[in-house]
């Protein structure tokens, strides 16, 4: 009889830690991004400290960043698939990112006279195009349909990369510094300049 109680008491616990499960939360905003240079011109993009460019293989890599930086300290909250039984016995849980503000926007700002249809301070976002960061040559896609991308994900742990590609050929030679706004649905905008291009 003690026998049997013990096989059914470890037959319980067993169930338990196989079927119990448990989520964590994790609140994040987007609160930073970089930008990288992109030179476009070999079979994969790559990043490059080179300044002077091909205008024809220019690209940009943001960067973005949540806050805070690395893994939060989650809030647990266990969801156990027989309700009896508790969260202790969880094995593994899944994380649940949830946006507090979502990007709506990405803009291409020249401060200097990029050519003779656009001058200094002029947006330029129409003339680029978009990609995931994933090391290859994949088709290109609209700003429009990168944002709606990323604000589409579910994990923003180490946060999140797109590449933009200048797709004109039109650019003056000589030096050009580029401007990266991000602008968010709680009217946060975040700004950053490209380092001085010389572009040929």
């Amino acid at each position: 009889m003690i026998k049997r109680i013990l096989i059914t008491l470890l037959v319980f616990h067993l169930l338990a830690i196989f079927q119990s499960c448990c989520v964590n939360e994790f609140k994040f905003r987007w609160d930073d991004f970089d930008i990288d240079i992109l030179d476009n011109s070999g079979k994969i993009p790559i990043i490059t400290e080179e300044t002077n460019l091909n205008k024809n293989a220019l690209g940009f890599r943001i960067s973005m960043k949540i806050l805070p930086e690395g893994m939060p300290m989650p809030s647990i909250v266990s969801f156990p698939k027989i309700k009896f039984i508790s969260e202790c016995y969880a094995t593994s849980c899944d994380n649940k990112w949830i946006k507090q503000h979502y990007l709506i926007e990405i803009q291409v700002i020249t401060l200097n006279d990029y050519s003779d249809n656009y001058p200094a301070n002029s947006d330029i976002t129409e003339l680029f195009k978009a990609r995931k960061s994933d090391e290859t040559k994949s088709d290109y896609t609209s700003l429009d349909n990168i944002i709606s991308i990323i604000n589409e994900q579910d994990d923003a742990y180490g946060g999140w990369k797109f590449d933009l590609f200048l797709m004109d050929k039109d650019a003056h030679s000589g030096e050009h510094i580029f401007e990266i706004r991000l602008k968010f649905s709680d009217d946060v905008e975040m700004i950053k300049q490209t380092a001085t291009l010389n572009l040929y």
